[in-house]
């Protein structure tokens, strides 16, 4: 997994690739890094990012589920380790995915953190249990301050009877300063109680956005008459201020809802839109 790199030049120092346009110069304590630097294979390690010619650097590549794993280590809070970059895809056949794929335990909430997928993919994750966690998915909460960005998650497996349950987020709180999930999108099932979503459970807040992203997940949940609920393709509560733009869901949905209160709470696209933004949106699976 590289990176062309023939129209940019390359500088190596403390274990990091620097990289700048060619049309500039990059300076590194008083050296200049110029277009007659460019390392002779013209390719680089994963370990950096272009965001329109300017210099990013992604100190933390996930290369294996390990790395994954390791997320939970990072800041919760926001801080030096929470830039994320998924350097590969990963799958059944990823290291470390025995005994970590294949019954990961969702990530706690993560507040100011960016995550950015890269173009790849996290396939084959069976997430059957929240763990200490109270939300079951990738992560358990995205809050202020947080994106997901180019992520795909593959053939995914959720499951849980408590919390909210999606393969990406539990829950995306965006109160106080904005969230954003971005050209991410998720294949597989999904199955919970009051709240499921075929990429989110819960959505709030001004600054929630849930932009370019789709869900094709077979989506099955039992809202029961509960206030605080919705079984979604895409997002199965979208709360008060949160906004899901030029998104859309094909999978299924199933509210099994037989209690007293037999109002379902079930959507193509969104299970409970409550005072929230829908625009340029839509689903076509079976409810």
């Amino acid at each position: 997994n590289t990176f062309d790199v023939t129209d940019l030049s390359v500088s190596e120092r403390d274990g990091l690739t620097y990289v700048a346009d060619a049309s500039d110069d990059l300076t590194l304590d008083d050296d200049v890094v110029t277009n007659n630097n460019v390392l002779d294979d013209n390719v680089i390690e994963p370990n950096v990012e272009l965001d329109d010619g300017d210099l990013v650097l992604a100190e933390n590549p996930i290369e294996d589920w390990n790395d994954l794993d390791d997320v939970r280590l990072t800041d919760p809070v926001g801080g030096v380790d929470t830039t994320l970059v998924l350097a590969n895809d990963l799958d059944s056949g990823t290291a470390g995915y025995d005994g970590i794929g294949d019954e990961f335990e969702a990530i706690s909430v993560r507040f100011g953190m960016d995550f950015d997928g890269n173009g790849h993919v996290i396939e084959n994750l069976v997430i059957e249990d929240g763990g200490q966690t109270s939300n079951t998915a990738l992560f358990e909460q995205l809050g202020d301050g947080s994106e997901v960005r180019n992520l795909g998650l593959v053939e995914v497996t959720v499951e849980s009877d408590d919390g909210s349950v999606a393969p990406l987020a539990g829950k995306v709180d965006g109160s106080q300063d904005p969230v954003t999930i971005e050209g991410v999108f998720a294949t597989g099932t999904a199955e919970g109680d009051r709240i499921v979503g075929g990429l989110v459970g819960e959505a709030a807040g001004d600054d929630a956005t849930i932009s370019e992203s789709f869900a094709d997940v077979e989506v099955t949940g039992d809202t029961d008459g509960a206030a605080v609920a919705g079984v979604g393709g895409l997002v199965g509560f979208n709360d008060v201020g949160s906004t899901i733009e030029q998104s859309y869901a094909t999978g299924s949905v199933t509210d099994e809802n037989e209690g007293e209160f037999e109002s379902a709470k079930a959507g193509g696209l969104v299970g409970q839109n409550q005072d929230a933004t829908v625009t340029e949106s839509y689903a076509t699976g079976n409810v």
